[in-house]
């Protein structure tokens, strides 16, 4: 089911890319996040966190070595002729 995955991939990467802006506008707006602020030191070491677990699913995915193997009752049965 190559579209389930492409569109299920696709979903997850808008998912975690809305999730990565807003964490940006959080700190964007909140005051002296140019000086370093733990709270902005908090919401980089998230964003980081997110695009790292992002690249990880996505690679699992779509990584052909990680793909499940068809269960012997689930391969089409050969006739006896």
């Amino acid at each position: 089911m190559p579209f389930h995955t492409f569109f299920g991939v696709g979903l997850f990467v808008m998912a975690v890319a809305t999730a990565e802006m807003g964490i940006t506008e959080k700190l964007v707006w909140t005051d002296n996040y140019s000086s370093g602020i733990p709270e902005g030191n908090m919401g980089n070491s998230l964003g980081l966190c997110l695009v790292v677990f992002a690249f990880l699913i996505v690679f699992i995915t779509t990584h052909s070595a990680y793909k499940r193997q068809p269960l012997p009752e689930e391969l089409p049965s050969q006739p006896l002729n």
